[in-house]
């Protein structure tokens, strides 16, 4: 009788371990993925802001937006001191889908802007680097509200 419920301990302890470990590899490497989509988001809003003559912190950091939502969304916030010249949402999304892409070769992922507003003398922008499905939806979501 020992025996039985031993080694049905063992199984549950061993299932819940491998579990464990299976989920966080999983978010080790959507980490991973984030911050190198982050980086490269960076680097092509960079080109952009210098193609546009827009003052910008150098280097351009972002913050991820879908922290809370989870499942991999590439989304990216920007804030950047307001520009003398007019910049309109319009502008800005015309000079992105202009944009040569950073890595010359390699087909570019698509830049989103899924919000913009302005606030003192800062223009808050949220861009979404859609690279995935959960990304893709959430562009879509977005777009619905």
């Amino acid at each position: 009788m020992w025996w039985w419920l031993v080694s049905g301990m063992i199984v549950v302890v061993g299932l819940i371990v491998l579990v464990w470990w299976r989920l966080s590899r999983r978010k080790r490497a959507m980490k991973v993925l984030m911050r190198r989509n982050q980086h490269l988001c960076d680097q092509e809003v960079a080109q952009v802001l210098h193609d546009l003559n827009w003052a910008y912190p150098d280097p351009l950091r972002s913050q991820p937006v879908a922290d809370i939502w989870g499942h991999g969304i590439m989304a990216f916030a920007y804030a950047l001191p307001t520009p003398k010249q007019g910049m309109t949402k319009t502008d800005f999304a015309a000079a992105l889908k202009a944009k040569p892409p950073v890595q010359s070769g390699q087909p570019t992922p698509q830049l989103v802007i899924t919000d913009w507003w302005t606030r003192e003398a800062t223009t808050h922008i949220d861009i979404a680097y859609v690279t995935n499905a959960a990304t893709r939806e959430y562009v879509q979501d977005i777009r619905r509200v």
